[in-house]
């Protein structure tokens, strides 16, 4: 592996780190001014935007994109997983608004 590659995948893996540790403090924020529903639908949105950019940004490079998958497995297991993931995100929504507001009923 070249020097170069090792430097990129740790910056990679760092820029993973910070938006998975802003995402707690952000959804935090966010659960006390929209509702749930809102929050897990502008999330989508917003990644969905990114990946197309980021896409678009590869095509003019010249590089090769596939952008869908190549088999039915894929597109299953797809599906699956952006299933029970939207439960969760509007589960951990509904649950920190719940820690909220019984903190504020505590105090």
């Amino acid at each position: 592996m070249k020097e170069t590659s090792n430097i990129k995948t740790h910056f990679l893996m760092l820029l993973v780190a910070i938006i998975w540790g802003l995402s707690w403090a952000i959804g935090r924020i966010l659960s006390l001014e929209i509702p749930p529903m809102t929050g897990a639908w502008l999330r989508y949105i917003l990644t969905v935007l990114i990946f197309y950019l980021w896409f678009m940004i590869l095509k003019v490079k010249g590089e090769k994109i596939r952008w869908l998958p190549n088999n039915r497995e894929t597109y299953k297991s797809l599906i699956i997983i952006g299933f029970y993931r939207s439960f969760y995100v509007i589960n951990f929504s509904l649950c920190m608004e719940c820690i909220i507001l019984l903190r504020e009923t505590l105090h």
